[in-house]
């Protein structure tokens, strides 16, 4: 099993989503959101959000702790729109 796929200790049932989740069209571009809360850039595609999240998920596997609570200190919101999946 891939490192990203196997579910972090800190997270718990209710926070668990699938991977397609993450991932929201707006404005014919792609977003994707992180366990942290963010909500990251836009992207012309959804093949390049789902590569992009793959980048970010090696980034906070390496983090520190100092890193990691500064991710969820800025925790965000998804906005309450309609939004293509």
């Amino acid at each position: 099993m891939k490192a990203w796929a196997s579910r972090r200790i800190a997270d718990t049932d209710h926070f668990q989503r699938s991977q397609s989740d993450r991932y929201f069209c707006l404005d014919s571009h792609w977003y994707f959101t992180t366990r942290e809360g963010l909500i990251m850039d836009p992207y012309e595609s959804r093949e390049l959000a789902a590569h992009e999240i793959q980048v970010y998920i090696k980034f906070v596997s390496a983090a520190n702790k100092t890193v990691l609570s500064l991710l969820k200190r800025e925790k965000l919101t998804v906005p309450q729109i309609t939004v293509r999946r």
